[in-house]
C-alpha cells in the first residue's frame, strides 16, 4: 500500500533551494537555515552516525535507519549510516549525530535527563552537523522524527498513511535548537490497530515498555503473582473472605502477613529482573467489585472510610521488601514505580479534606515516600462529556483526592463502546479536556482504551487514534488544525465531503445525548431508533456516496491511492449499514436484507474488521443475522 503522497502544494512551498521553507509546528517559529550545504541535487557529503555497540534491534539504530530512509524519499539522498568508532567532535564534521555519539559528547550540548525523562528529546546544530538525542533511547528515536516533521513535514496519521514532502532535492543544514518534552511521559496506545512500527511513528508506547509484567501479565495480577491453587492450602489468610481478591492484611495474622510480603516481593523481583529497562511494576486487584471482609479489613474501612487502604498499606511495604532484594541483588534502578488501581472498590483513596483540598488521613496511606502510583480507571464515567462537566464532577474530584497522596498517577481512560463496536463512542471533543485533567492532577502516564482486539476501525476510530497520540504528546495542539490536516490527508479528494458527515454525526449523537439524557459509559448501547431515526441514517448514506464519487478521479490518476481511500470510506460505511440492518431490518424484503447482510459480510472480510464487540470475533455477529 502506498505509504508516501506527493502534493503539489507542498512542492510548490517546500522545494526550492534558497527560498525553501519547511512546513512548521502549530506555533513555531519558521525554520531557520544555516549558509551551509546539507543536500545538493540529491547528493550529500553528510553521514549519519550512531553509537558503537548500539543494540541493532534496539530504538537508537532504529532512529538511525528511520533517518535515512525518510531523507532519501524527501530528497533522493542517500547518507551513509557509520559508527562512531574513532570519530571525535569537530565544528567543520559533516554528520547528523543520533544518539549520545563521541561526537555530541564533544558538542557541549546540554542533556537534562531529569527534565527529558524517557521520551523528551534534543536536537541542535553546532557548527556543520545536526545533533539529534534524548536522554534515553526512544527520546533519540523521536528526536529523529521530530527532525523529519520540523524540516519535511513527515507526518503519520493512520497505520499506511505517512506523509512527507517529496521533491526537496537541494536544502542547506537547518539551524536548530529544539528540546521537546511531551505531556505526559508513558503515553499507551491501547488500540488494534496498532502495530510496532505505527505506535513508534505515532510516539506511544506498548505497557511492556515501561511497566515489567508478570508472568506476562500485567493488570488483575495478584492471583498471577500468588496463585490460589498454589498459596491458599498453605495460607489461607493470604485470601478474601470471598476467595475472590487477596486479604492485604492477612486477616491481621503478623507471621502470615510478613510471608505475604516476603513472597510477593520474590515475585516482583523475579520479573523486574526479566525486564531490566522497565522502571515500573504492577501488583492489581483481581477484576471483580469484591474485597475482602474480614475484621481487620473491616476494622480498616472503618478507619479510613474507604478500602483502599488496605492495598495502600501492603503495596508501600512490598515496595520496601522488593527495592531491597533489589539492591542486594546489584540491580542499578532506583525510583521503582509500584502501581496498584483505583478501580471498583479501590476507587476512591483514604483522604480528608482541608482548607486547601486533600491530604492523607495519615502518613501510613502516603504513597510518595516509596513511590507508589495509582491506576485511576473510572470505568463508570460518561466520556461523551468532559471531567469539567457536571455529570463528571465526582470523578474529577476522586483524580484530585489521589493527586494529594502519590506524585505518579496513570489515567486509564475509556474511549469506546465495548459492548458493540459498531456504536459511535462520541467523545471526540473530551479527549483534550479530560487528559488535561490528568496532567493537573499528577499524571505521568495516560491510556485511553479502544477497540484494543479490533484490526479495522469504523466510526472514525482512526481519527481517534490520530487524536489521542497527539494530545498524550502535546496538549497544546489545536483541535481545528489536527481535524485537517487528518482529514484532508487520510480521506484525500473526499476529505469535505467526510469531514461534513463526521460534523452531522457528531453533532447528532450530542443532541440525542442531551435530549434523552443519554449517559455515554463504555458499556451502553446507544444504537436505538430513538437515538438514530432512519432519515438521519439516510442522510449519511448519502454523504457516503458523494464521497465516493469525490474519488472517482484518484481511479485513473493514482489507482493505488484510489483504491486505500474507497476502502477507507467503505469501512466508515459499516457503522450506517449496520444501523440500517439493526433498527430497520423489518422495512426490507427477506432478499433485500439478506443481501444488505451479505454486502456487510464481506466488507467486513475484505477490511479486516475481526471483532464487533470485546473479546467477541465478528462470525459472532453473522450467527446472530443467520449467515
Amino acid at each position: 500500500m502506498k505509504k508516501y503522497f506527493t502534493k503539489a502544494v507542498a512542492l510548490i512551498l517546500c522545494v526550492f533551494c534558497l527560498g525553501f521553507t519547511a512546513c512548521r509546528k502549530n506555533g513555531e517559529d519558521e525554520l531557520k537555515f544555516t549558509d551551509y550545504a546539507f543536500i545538493t541535487e540529491s547528493a550529500s557529503d553528510y553521514k549519519i552516525v550512531y553509537p558503537e555497540g548500539s543494540d541493532t534491534s534496539g530504538a537508537v539504530y532504529k532512529a538511525a535507519r528511520e533517518l535515512q530512509k525518510y531523507l532519501e524519499t524527501a530528497t533522493g539522498a542517500v547518507l551513509p549510516i557509520v559508527t562512531d568508532t574513532g570519530l571525535s567532535f569537530s565544528e567543520d564534521g559533516q554528520y547528523l549525530s543520533v544518539g549520545q555519539t563521541a561526537l555530541f559528547g564533544g558538542a557541549d550540548i546540554e542533556l537534562n535527563a531529569d527534565e527529558l525523562q524517557s521520551s523528551g528529546l534534543r536536537i541542535k546544530t553546532v557548527g556543520k552537523s545536526i545533533y539529534m538525542t534524548g536522554a534515553q533511547q526512544y527520546g533519540t528515536l523521536y528526536a529523529v522524527y521530530e527532525f523529519l516533521n520540523r524540516v519535511f513535514g513527515m507526518e503519520t496519521y493512520a497505520a499506511d498513511e505517512t506523509y512527507i514532502d517529496t521533491g526537496v532535492t537541494t536544502i542547506k543544514l537547518p539551524d536548530m535548537d529544539v528540546t521537546e518534552i511531551p505531556s505526559f511521559n508513558y503515553r499507551i496506545g491501547k488500540y488494534g490497530v496498532y502495530t510496532p512500527e505505527f505506535r513508534d511513528l505515532m510516539r506511544v508506547h506498548s505497557e511492556e515498555r515501561f511497566i515489567a509484567p508478570i508472568n506476562g501479565t500485567l493488570y488483575h495480577n495478584s492471583f498471577v503473582a500468588l496463585p490460589p491453587d498454589t498459596y491458599r492450602s498453605a495460607h489461607p489468610d493470604w485470601y478474601s473472605t470471598d476467595g475472590l481478591q487477596l486479604c492485604y492484611l492477612a486477616h491481621g495474622n503478623q507471621a502470615e502477613y510478613d510471608a505475604l510480603v516476603d513472597t510477593a516481593s520474590s515475585v516482583l523481583l523475579e520479573w523486574l529482573l526479566a525486564s531490566p529497562n522497565a522502571g515500573s511494576i504492577t501488583f492489581t486487584q483481581e477484576d471483580y467489585d469484591t474485597w475482602c471482609g474480614c475484621s481487620e479489613c473491616a476494622a480498616s474501612k472503618e478507619k479510613y472510610g474507604v478500602d483502599s487502604a488496605t492495598a495502600i498499606h501492603f503495596v508501600n511495604d512490598l515496595a520496601v521488601a522488593t527495592n531491597a532484594k533489589l539492591r542486594d541483588a546489584g540491580d542499578p534502578r532506583e525510583d521503582i514505580i509500584y502501581w496498584l488501581f483505583a478501580y471498583n472498590k479501590t476507587e476512591t483513596p483514604p483522604v480528608r479534606q482541608t482548607e486547601n483540598g486533600y491530604e492523607p488521613i495519615d502518613d501510613g496511606v502516603d504513597m510518595r515516600e516509596n513511590n507508589i502510583g495509582i491506576i485511576y480507571a473510572p470505568i463508570l464515567m460518561d466520556y461523551t462529556k468532559p471531567m469539567t462537566h457536571a455529570n463528571n464532577a465526582g470523578y474529577r474530584d476522586i483524580f484530585e483526592q489521589w493527586s494529594s497522596i502519590t506524585d505518579n498517577v496513570y489515567f486509564w481512560g475509556y474511549d469506546t463502546i465495548f459492548a458493540d463496536y459498531f456504536n459511535v463512542h462520541n467523545t471526540f471533543g473530551t479527549i483534550r479536556e479530560n487528559l488535561k485533567v490528568a496532567k493537573e492532577n499528577n499524571a505521568v502516564a495516560a491510556m485511553l482504551q479502544g477497540q484494543h482486539d479490533q484490526r479495522a476501525l469504523t466510526c472514525f476510530n482512526n481519527f481517534k487514534v490520530y487524536l489521542a497520540a497527539k494530545y498524550e504528546w502535546n496538549l497544546d495542539e489545536d483541535y481545528n488544525e489536527l481535524f485537517n490536516n487528518f482529514f484532508d490527508n487520510y480521506f484525500k479528494d473526499a476529505s469535505e465531503t467526510m469531514k461534513e458527515l463526521f460534523n452531522s454525526l457528531t453533532t447528532h449523537c450530542a443532541w440525542f445525548a442531551d435530549e434523552y439524557s443519554v449517559y455515554g459509559q463504555g458499556g451502553i448501547i446507544t444504537i436505538t431508533e430513538r437515538n438514530f431515526p432512519k432519515g438521519a441514517i439516510g442522510n449519511w448514506m448519502e454523504l457516503i456516496d458523494r464521497a465516493f464519487r469525490d474519488i472517482e478521479s484518484m481511479r485513473i490518476s493514482d489507482p493505488e491511492a484510489y483504491e486505500t481511500v474507497y476502502n477507507r470510506i467503505n469501512l466508515e460505511s459499516l457503522a450506517y449499514r449496520y444501523m440500517l440492518i439493526e433498527l430497520y431490518g423489518a422495512d426490507y424484503l427477506d432478499g433485500e436484507l439478506y443481501q444488505m447482510k451479505s454486502d456487510f459480510r464481506r466488507d467486513c472480510g475484505r477490511l479486516g474488521v475481526t471483532h464487533f464487540r470485546e473479546h467477541r470475533t465478528i462470525d459472532g455477529l453473522w450467527s446472530e443475522w443467520g449467515l
